[in-house]
């Protein structure tokens, strides 16, 4: 390697293997020293970790090595900062760790090197030995052999380089020194222009010398001074070799002269430089917030003079503004600011900003004029349910149903919108019920009161005691695991003697074939992102997911009287997904052999708060098949074979109100994604007179199921709508739908009379993509048209449910229904778009319907970049085993693998337990 820059640079570079065990630097770096301490200058330690970038793991496990260099090198820093060096032309880009040296050279590189020897062996399998006390370089790589050299490290290389005068010559120079003379012909030299002051690269893709020149500007301060690299092979360029060191030091003192008076200017450039093109790499683009982000976000916010002139100012939504996903899958050469989207109310009106993490800057401000409000917090619900506890007519209302006041619990319903014209109020529900001597509040309600409360002015505005039937009895509903005695509630042990199968690197999870990105956010909950699986007959990874989480959850109950009618619930985007989200615990909630991650969001007042314990990950090993024979067709053999089927699994649990959601992300061996969502918890019910099903008078719609005496537990919906941006071996895709025709036979020449066969649509727009699922037979795909099998096949996904569909069943003209209108359909594909990711729109209290996945234009989808949204649906007719606690009630889908491998991806060996040995790297 031949690094130039406007000043001297001592670069340690980790390089890929070379066909000699062994690497000896030739120089003292004596002479280095003493021209260091002559110019008066700090010199900059580069460590160039020259990744196997065939591998996304490398890549993307990236922030987490750097913190470890960091830290092990700490010792022997002035200052440190974490810089790029990636022009964005670059296909296979490198990172750079840049330190500053507090002493001299010869004598940093000795436990520098230690420290090195403290990085995961995995990383760099070698060893190094110091160099002598003399501060001689005799320091080399030692080595085991090694069987698949492109995987392991081998190489340290040293240079010190003040300038570049001549980008060809220095080229010529290498040429000489490594003795291979051949190796840039088959590669370009990228030179940036002048008023790029970028990087150029030089042979990216080579396998056996990673070689970059950085051109970081014209300024011109002396001759190239190198060393550090291998001998050459030949004699011929040995002399070669010797004649041109001869020269660079002959020539050392004439350019000394000229670099002294070109330093200064030199570093304040190259710092410019820095800070103008770099962008520290703390995360990944599509990492969460943490607390401290969190925190930039509340100080650069209240700080700003909107907030300092509002007498009311409260938090709703902070959240990462993603990156567009060009940005985000290139963001190894060109690092993407690090912004929040923020949704406040500041004086009765509600403000989307964007801050710039990084920078600590508020980059914009606007005031939504439209209709809806952002998501609930928890400070003005848990104030909005304490208002009837003293409000003289409902403390009434509870002493006439003989209820005692302190059994009292309130939660909070969403009004909705029924029409009302105008600028509409954020106004709630507060329903109450009645706990006592049991912990199931839901199914004992204060049937027939109805508060009203007005959250901007936090008071009571409209009361009503309509009915008063009795309060469901509390025998027999509570549910706590201490109240009974079940035998079979006793945990199971897991056993992993050679210990866990995956490994967790800050927000990247990987197992077997399998890589992807998680996330939380207060809105979706679980988000998996750059879902990548490995193929093993072609030896790279190849994209799958973009990004998949829950847009919408609706759930709509069908009891259309006063105290019933507006219970119509997006829990995602009126309550939030994720700020629900409850903290698993262990051995319960999840296996003995989980990991678990924990989440951070913000409070109404900007503060992070952590929710802990929010994901699960573990390996589910229940004793199913993924594959199996038996083959008796062998006269005296008996031919089985089976594989046991072992998967991964990500979990969460959403507790919104009486019911959990508990939904599952699967991924398996054999290329799937299972997505499961299931339904437990507390049946919303009504309190009746009824106490028998025969009192029910015949002809009457009770609008629900009696579970108990005088509990009638109501009708409802529940929709999961998922957003899915599948990037099926690249962006552009396509949908597909192979429906099958029956077919009549013609000819008679067989006595068959009828078959089925398979014919392909190619949804050209929006609207050729809807599906009622259920309705024809078909198949839904989606391929990449531009990648074919060896068969000649597009390689593809196909979404199967695994579930009864469900769609809506509320009339078009029904104000629900015109809020959740997509729900006709299970299926819809749009182009992508980063700021369509909510169903029912980005603001959805009390919305009307005009930002959703129905109403969005007719846009075409055919090969280009593609989200699909589909709905996992739930008529829900209660039953008596549904209380007082519902069993779990499942349903999903799953997106399994259509041409999208050559054959079975089990069948080969080196399909599961991948080790990628230069990339394990646990922060």
């Amino acid at each position: 390697m031949i690094a130039s820059a406007s000043h001297p640079f001592l670069s340690v570079v980790y390089n890929r293997p070379t066909t000699h065990p062994r690497v000896r630097p030739q120089t003292s770096l004596g002479w280095l020293d003493r021209l260091l301490s002559t110019s008066n200058i700090v010199p900059l330690l580069h460590i160039d970790l020259a990744l196997d970038t065939a591998h996304p793991h490398c890549l993307q496990r990236w922030p987490s090595l750097v913190s470890k260099i960091t830290f092990s090198s700490l010792p022997l820093l002035s200052s440190a900062s974490v810089v790029r060096h990636n022009p964005l032309s670059t296909p296979t880009p490198l990172r750079h760790l840049s330190l500053s040296l507090n002493m001299p050279v010869a004598q940093a590189l000795p436990p520098l090197f230690r420290h090195l020897q403290q990085l995961p062996a995995a990383l760099f399998p070698s060893d190094v030995s110091t160099a002598d006390s003399g501060g001689s370089t005799r320091s080399y790589w030692r080595r085991k052999p090694v069987r698949d050299s492109a995987r392991n490290p081998a190489v340290i290389t040293l240079d010190w380089v003040p300038s570049l005068s001549s980008i060809p010559a220095a080229i010529q120079r290498y040429r000489a020194r490594v003795g291979q003379a051949t190796i840039f012909r088959r590669h370009r030299v990228r030179i940036p222009a002048p008023s790029r002051p970028d990087f150029g690269v030089i042979a990216p893709g080579f396998r056996r010398h990673r070689v970059r020149i950085l051109a970081q500007s014209r300024l011109d301060s002396g001759r190239a001074i190198a060393f550090g690299f291998r001998p050459p092979a030949s004699d011929h360029d040995r002399r070669q070799w010797s004649a041109a060191t001869d020269r660079r030091v002959a020539s050392g003192d004439e350019a000394r002269s000229r670099m002294a008076s070109m330093l200064s200017i030199s570093v304040l450039l190259l710092l410019l430089l820095l800070l103008s093109w770099f962008t520290p790499i703390s995360s990944h683009p599509l990492d969460p917030l943490t607390p401290a982000g969190i925190a930039t976000v509340r100080r650069v916010i209240l700080s700003s003079p909107l907030a300092a002139s509002s007498a009311s100012f409260a938090f709703h939504y902070v959240g990462l503004d993603e990156p567009d996903k060009a940005q985000v899958l290139s963001w190894l050469h060109r690092h993407p600011p690090r912004r929040a989207l923020v949704l406040a109310r500041a004086d009765g009106e509600t403000h989307e900003l964007v801050v710039d993490v990084g920078l600590a800057a508020l980059i914009s401000d606007r005031v939504h004029r439209g209709a809806g409000f952002p998501i609930l917090t928890l400070e003005e619900q848990a104030a909005a349910v304490s208002l009837p506890l003293s409000y003289p007519p409902f403390v009434e209302s509870v002493r006439r149903r003989g209820v005692a006041l302190a059994d009292v619990v309130c939660s909070t319903f969403t009004k909705g919108w029924f029409g009302e014209a105008g600028r509409a109020r954020r106004r709630l529900v507060v329903a109450c019920f009645v706990a006592g001597e049991t912990v199931n509040l839901y199914v004992r309600p204060i049937e027939g009161v109805t508060v009203l409360v007005d959250l901007d002015e936090m008071r009571i505005v409209e009361y009503r005691d309509r009915v008063a039937p009795p309060v469901p009895k509390a025998e027999g509903t509570d549910y706590r695991a201490s109240t009974k005695n079940l035998p079979w509630s006793k945990p199971g042990a897991v056993l992993q003697p050679a210990g866990k199968g995956f490994q967790v690197d800050g927000h990247f999870i990987r197992w077997s074939n399998w890589e992807f990105h998680l996330s939380y956010d207060v809105r979706a909950g679980l988000i998996v992102s750059l879902a990548s699986v490995h193929d093993a007959q072609k030896s790279t990874s190849r994209r799958v997911l973009y990004r998949g989480f829950v847009s919408e959850l609706f759930v709509p109950y069908m009891d259309p009287v006063e105290e019933w009618y507006f219970r119509t619930f997006f829990d995602s985007g009126e309550y939030g997904f994720g700020l629900w989200a409850s903290p698993l615990q262990p051995a319960a909630d999840c296996p003995a052999n989980a990991e678990y991650i924990d989440g951070y969001y913000a409070g109404q007042d900007g503060k992070p708060v952590k929710l802990p314990q929010v994901f699960c990950i573990f390996e589910r090993n229940s004793g199913d098949v993924a594959w199996r024979h038996t083959e008796f067709g062998f006269p005296g053999q008996l031919i089985r074979e089976v594989e046991p089927e072992v998967s991964l699994v990500v979990r969460m649990v959403a507790a919104l109100g009486n019911y959990d959601y508990v939904t599952d992300w699967e991924f398996k061996a054999s290329g799937s994604i299972k997505v499961v969502v299931s339904l437990t918890g507390i049946l919303e019910v009504k309190g009746t007179n009824y106490t028998h099903a025969d009192q029910i008078p015949a002809g009457l719609d009770p609008h629900g199921s009696l579970l108990a005496e005088n509990t009638m537990a109501i009708y409802h919906d529940h929709f999961i709508t998922y957003h899915l941006d599948l990037d099926i071996d690249g962006s552009n895709n396509t949908f597909v739908k192979s429906k099958l025709k029956p077919t009549r036979v013609t000819g008679g020449s067989v006595p068959r009379r009828s078959y089925w066969t398979v014919v392909r649509e190619e949804a050209k727009t929006e609207a050729d993509a809807r599906v009622e699922m259920g309705s024809v037979p078909a198949e839904l795909l989606v391929v990449n048209p531009n990648k074919k099998t060896k068969m000649g096949n597009a390689v593809g996904y196909r979404l199967i449910s695994n579930s009864a569909p469900a769609a809506s069943l509320l009339a078009d003209d029904d104000y629900p229904e015109t809020r959740a209108g997509y729900l006709k359909k299970q299926v819809w594909v749009t182009p992508y778009n980063k700021s369509e990711k909510w169903a029912a729109g980005l603001y959805v209290d009390n919305s009307r319907g005009d930002d959703t996945l129905e109403i969005w234009s007719q846009r075409a989808i055919e090969n280009t970049d593609i989200v699909l949204w589909h709905t996992v649906g739930f008529h829900h007719i209660p039953y008596q085993e549904d209380f007082p606690v519902m069993p779990l009630l499942s349903g999903g889908f799953e997106l399994r693998p259509s041409n999208f491998f050559e054959s079975n991806p089990l069948m080969n060996s080196s399909a599961t337990g991948q080790v990628y040995p230069n990339c394990t790297c646990i922060a």
